[in-house]
């Protein structure tokens, strides 16, 4: 189970400390408040963050709200783990052929699932039954209406090849291009905004940059007030709407956008050393707190991985290939519950996209490989959903894509090509990426303009959207969202 190295990273530049840096007591109770989260006692740390609250009438805005998030962590964390044993039990039971009830408790001896002891009651992960097919491929077959084929896979080989097939030896990149309608809404759920109140709205819109482009917004409802810069690190379309008596509201955008698949035959013996006084590498070799922390377990690990390796290029591909030889995919918890993704995703071996894109970026610069963050959507027809991968800086080729989940999918999770097309495909999206993706971010912990007022839903990432109305935010339990991809032959 993850077991958070809170005392490594609490204090860093990003954030701000309870109290005083330089009161020992505050860190000190800072810590216990992290400590009674991991340890599971919920009612505990929620008194006492309270009585800080009040009996410190003197904190500042920014300590005050520090604190404050402490309480919201404790509900988000809750809500993550909202399945008890017999739920658990009975949904697994729903998925899986010839299930006993002796079987299963020898899953729980053995802590299959992730479990997190909340007030004296054990409680998993709510979705601990996929994760258990992820982590034990051998189970996949046991499950009802099971398949092994892969659409994304066949799609995904299918353009690979294509891609290579009109490349050209020490050519230039080779880009196909996928022009796309785009629906997206959120909608807000009845009773939890009065009729009358103003709710703020903030959509995902595409960037513009190199895989990406040729943006042409159609309609909004409402009318937009702000579109964030079209090559910034974090793009919205924002919003306001009264909500009406009937207590339904909702907020919806429609695009097009070009995404250009990537193709590039990198050689190695061409790549050059970095001068270190470049911006690329100055600021995207640094630490990036609180997830892309130097801890001396991720050091050793870096240093072990790359042993012997001067090249960035092939440094780079030996982190990936050791991501996807060691780390199993799982569906997350939301990652504001999280003190230190990389941290998490290293202590567990298993994360999800963004988990297993931070690990790499982390990694890879505490090797010396400049490495960042993008992220939006998968684009797969009928298969729309978010998705997280990264970027590295290669000189002569400059910023190359790298997706380490792909790595992972082609090495244990799929199971209807043949090794070789798994480890071509595996080879492909170290240097290389599909036009199946939109692009929102390319940077993780952005910050959206307008600023919100309240705490964000997604500190880390920004794709299902974010609202709120004057007496606090709207959290993802309070409103649905959908996103729908059309190919376009305009």
């Amino acid at each position: 189970m993850y077991r958070s190295r809170y005392h490594i990273f609490i204090f860093c530049a990003c954030v701000v400390f309870v109290f005083s840096a330089c009161a020992p007591e505050g860190q000190q109770m800072y810590d216990r408040i992290a400590e009674l989260q991991e340890e599971g006692q919920f009612a505990r740390a929620e008194t006492l963050i309270k009585d800080l609250l009040k009996s410190n009438a003197d904190l500042n805005p920014a300590e005050k709200r520090t604190l404050e998030f402490e309480l919201e962590r404790n509900r988000r964390v809750r809500n993550d783990y909202g399945l008890g044993e017999q739920e658990l039990f009975d949904n697994l039971n729903r998925r899986l052929n010839d299930l006993t009830r002796e079987e299963f408790d020898e899953w729980l001896e053995e802590k299959r699932f992730d479990e997190l002891m909340i007030d004296g009651e054990k409680r998993f992960v709510n979705p601990s039954v996929s994760n258990l097919f992820f982590r034990f491929p051998e189970l996949r077959k046991r499950q009802k209406n099971y398949s092994r084929e892969s659409r994304q896979a066949k799609m995904a080989l299918a353009q690979a090849r294509e891609l290579k097939s009109i490349s050209k030896p020490g050519g230039d990149p080779v880009r196909l291009p996928r022009r796309c309608l785009v629906n997206q809404s959120i909608k807000l759920k009845e009773g939890f905004v009065p009729a009358g109140e103003t709710v703020r709205c903030w959509l995902p819109y595409p960037v513009v940059c190199s895989t990406q482009g040729d943006v042409q917004l159609l309609t909004t409802q409402p009318e937009f007030i702000w579109i964030t810069h079209p090559t910034s690190t974090i793009r919205s379309v924002y919003m306001e709407d009264v909500v009406p008596d009937m207590g339904r509201l909702q907020f919806r955008i429609a695009y097009y956008y070009t995404a250009y698949a990537y193709y590039q035959q990198v050689d190695p013996d061409k790549v050059s050393a970095f001068d270190k006084t470049e911006p690329e590498y100055i600021i995207y070799t640094k630490e990036e707190y609180p997830h892309e922390v130097f801890t001396p377990e991720l050091v050793s690990l870096s240093a072990q991985i790359t042993q012997g390796e001067a090249n960035p290029y092939e440094k780079g591909k030996r982190i990936y290939e050791w991501i996807a030889d060691n780390i199993k995919y799982s569906y997350a918890r939301e990652y504001s519950t999280l003190r230190n993704i990389s941290v998490y995703c290293l202590d567990n071996k298993f994360g999800d996209c963004g988990q297993e894109a931070i690990l790499f970026i982390t990694l890879c610069r505490i090797a010396g490989v400049p490495a960042r963050w993008q992220s939006g959507f998968f684009m797969f027809p009928g298969d729309e959903g978010m998705h997280d991968w990264t970027e590295i800086y290669i000189k002569p080729y400059g910023w190359i894509p790298v997706d380490p989940y792909m790595g992972i999918f082609f090495t244990s999770m799929t199971e209807d090509l043949t090794a070789e097309e798994r480890e071509e495909m595996r080879d492909f999206y170290y240097g290389n990426i599909d036009h199946y993706r939109l692009v929102v971010n390319k940077g993780h912990n952005q910050n959206l303009y307008p600023p919100k007022e309240h705490f964000r839903s997604e500190t880390v990432d920004f794709q299902r959207g974010e609202i709120e109305w004057s007496q606090n935010n709207l959290y993802f339990t309070d409103w649905n969202w959908s996103i729908d991809v059309e190919d376009s032959g305009i």
